[in-house]
């Protein structure tokens, strides 16, 4: 059976040619923000068009938040507002819903969270300044680069530790105190600064046991008490050898930083 949305998009797979495809794909963007009620139609500037969802960080930036969006979203908190941001681009990009967008942005686990929050979207006096807020985040992302925010994660996947010969020669060298599990939470450190994504998935911290329980109690919340510490003890070199680190890493498989 051909449901609604089948026929809506039936001439999504025409082959056309030149700029038919990218008409059509604009056409079809903006008619699923109208026919969404959290979501407000925003001309996106030039700067701005050649955004994907790859170039959207799983939280945007805590200065563009703050710059731009936290007045919007009253009493929501720093992390829900600037992870509901990403979610609010990836919609102007086209994401159908929310789980979508979050699905999109490689944050799955985060979907039902999200949708939940985009509650207060829906209870804005004024939709139309979140919306426009969110397209000023998004020209900001533009102008920056635009960086590939999943090839970054893709790359440092696997970045679970700090060698010990690389974390032990910065501390030496900047000062920085011995902290329990340093060396993990180094390693968290760099892939959320350069992913853009929340520090607490980092791929140092599975969400899951290796006998397929859920990590979470006494441990995990000793372990994030460790990770805190750490990052706010963590003198500026300190950071700017880890960056350069990371910067390396990605540099070894072709990814700019």
């Amino acid at each position: 059976m051909t449901g609604a949305s089948d026929r809506r998009d039936r001439m999504w797979t025409v082959d056309c040619a030149g700029i038919l495809p990218r008409l059509w794909k604009a056409i079809r963007r903006s008619r699923h923000r109208v026919f969404d009620a959290d979501v407000r139609p925003v001309l996106r500037t030039i700067t701005a068009a050649g955004l994907e969802y790859r170039h959207i960080p799983q939280l945007i930036d805590v200065a563009d938040y703050e710059e731009l969006v936290a007045s919007c979203l009253p009493g929501v908190t720093e992390v829900v507002g600037r992870r509901l941001t990403a979610a609010a681009c990836a919609r102007l990009l086209g994401a159908r819903s929310w789980a979508l967008a979050a699905g999109r942005l490689g944050m799955p686990g985060h979907a039902g969270v999200v949708r939940k929050n985009a509650g207060v979207i829906r209870g804005l006096a004024n939709l139309e300044e979140f919306w426009t807020a969110v397209s000023n985040v998004m020209d900001r992302l533009a102008a920056r680069g635009p960086i590939d925010y999943a090839a970054r994660r893709d790359v440092l996947a696997g970045l679970t530790e700090i060698p010990r010969v690389v974390l032990d020669g910065i501390a030496a060298r900047s000062g920085m105190p011995t902290c329990p599990g340093q060396h993990r939470h180094a390693a968290a450190w760099v892939w959320a600064e350069l992913t853009g994504g929340d520090i607490r998935n980092a791929p140092t911290y599975p969400a899951r046991l290796p006998d397929g329980r859920p990590a979470r109690g006494a441990a995990r919340r000793l372990d994030g008490a460790h990770r805190r510490r750490f990052v706010a003890a963590m003198p500026p070199p300190a950071s700017e050898e880890l960056l350069r680190y990371g910067a390396r890493l990605l540099a070894g498989r072709g990814i700019p930083s």
